[in-house]
């Protein structure tokens, strides 16, 4: 089997977790015998001048292969196309002032709806304000987000011909749209990967929705997010994969934790672990909040990624140590006692399964629905709702080692059950033969 594989980014050594994953899974369906062929800018990170006119530069030569990888001797190549078409730098902050005009007004249109803040709520709303949009938005929003590369779209049309199936990924980027409207010229089925976040604003456009019901197949990480398209999408044809986690990688004998708490003067301290861009999506104020509630000078909050929004953080109790190299990170999971992870925008919540394969029990966001769904309540970690509630499991789980250490090996047990790499792949190579296999009988 040949597939098309199209990514805004690629490389297994960015920062991104989307395109980490994209990376992993091009190259686990290579080992399977795949012949992968990946088609992606030459961006490595994008500049945004404004929220919907970013920028795409030519961080990478042309053909390549990323990053460290792929393993040598997989059929998977790696070829990057200039996406320098955006946007001017007048016109991206004019559409970012219209779209977050309307945003603005839809949220007062919201404010006086008796159901407020609910969080089914929240995400059934924001699907019928998309819809109830101008296409103007959609448009404007996806060109300003692009990339937009015409000779990496010829190229889509040229090989899908030669192709048996095309994945093409992610929202809320263009790509999968550009991919969209170009079907019906493309030689192979259109497999979307959206790596879809239902609390974020920045999913959920009319076109790209439109989008998923165009494509022949849909992959999403959870059940929540399955039902939550059959509900509103009924047209998109979706397929729960999950996520992947090395499992070997997770074993490794090196892994420590007492290094990491030496390099950064930790010492017996109880630690609370928080993975993620310092961004408000992925609400960190509420790792702070619940940390500051439980009052302990024994316990620090060590939050691990970029900080995206600058904001300062006014606590005494919280180390912020950016981004981390994968080997230090792996130390940090080692090191904690409890990750908290309030994040309202995700897919899935990799950080999850990267603190399980450490036997660490977690914390979630009992509001974001895909986290909800992948964590067993009382089983391998606790879903919370606010501040105080972080905090109170959080204070249950450094007092009680014996029950954090039962949620954290429950958990350990579903991430090599479940979220094996190995397994995630076959589950993407069944789809495609499922679709390839469709396509011939309609065909004949």
């Amino acid at each position: 089997m040949k597939a098309l594989h199209v990514f805004p980014f690629y490389g297994g050594d960015l920062a991104d977790g989307a395109a980490r994953y994209q990376a992993r899974l091009s190259e686990e369906l290579a080992g399977l015998g795949v012949e992968i062929e990946v088609l992606t800018t030459r961006t490595r990170q994008i500049e945004a001048p404004s929220a919907f006119g970013l920028r795409w530069p030519a961080d990478w030569p042309a053909t390549s292969v990323a990053g460290p990888g792929p393993r040598e001797g997989l059929p998977l190549s790696v070829e990057r196309f200039g996406a320098r078409w955006s946007l001017p730098v007048p016109a991206g902050r004019f559409a970012s002032r219209q779209i977050l005009r309307r945003w603005e007004r839809e949220a007062r249109a919201a404010a006086s709806d008796p159901r407020g803040g609910d969080a089914g709520h929240v995400v059934e709303r924001r699907f019928a304000q998309a819809l109830a949009r101008s296409r103007a938005y959609d448009v404007l929003s996806l060109l300003g987000r692009g990339p937009n590369s015409p000779r990496l779209l010829r190229e889509l049309i040229r090989r899908s011909r030669h192709a048996d199936v095309a994945l093409v990924g992610y929202a809320p980027f263009a790509l999968p749209w550009w991919a969209g409207l170009l079907r019906p010229l493309l030689g192979c089925p259109l497999v979307v990967l959206p790596l879809f976040h239902p609390n974020d604003p920045y999913h959920h456009f009319g076109e790209i929705y439109r989008t998923f019901e165009r494509a022949d197949g849909v992959l999403v990480q959870t059940a929540y997010t399955r039902d939550l398209f059959a509900r509103h999408l009924p047209r998109a044809r979706c397929f729960e994969i999950g996520v992947g986690v090395d499992v070997e990688l997770w074993e490794d004998a090196t892994i420590s934790g007492a290094r990491f708490r030496k390099q950064h003067g930790l010492g017996d301290r109880r630690v609370a672990l928080f993975v993620g861009r310092k961004e408000e999506g992925k609400r960190w104020d509420l790792a702070v909040e619940a940390v500051e509630r439980l009052g302990r000078d024994d316990t620090v909050l060590v939050m691990v990624g970029p900080d995206t929004d600058r904001q300062p953080i006014r606590s005494e109790r919280v180390l912020h140590v950016g981004r981390l190299e994968a080997s230090e990170l792996r130390d940090a999971y080692d090191a904690c006692d409890v990750l908290i992870h309030p994040s309202l925008h995700e897919s899935f919540g990799f950080v999850l399964l990267e603190a399980w394969m450490r036997i660490k029990p977690v914390l979630g966001h009992r509001d974001c629905g895909p986290v909800a769904a992948v964590i067993g309540d009382g089983r391998d970690g606790y879903l919370c709702r606010d501040a105080h509630e972080f905090a109170a499991r959080l204070g249950s789980l450094l007092d009680d080692r014996a029950l954090a250490r039962r949620l954290g090996e429950a958990g350990r047990k579903k991430a090599e059950t479940r979220y094996a790499w190995p397994e995630l792949a076959r589950r993407v190579a069944a789809v495609y033969g499922e679709l390839v296999a469709a396509g011939r009988r309609g065909g004949a």
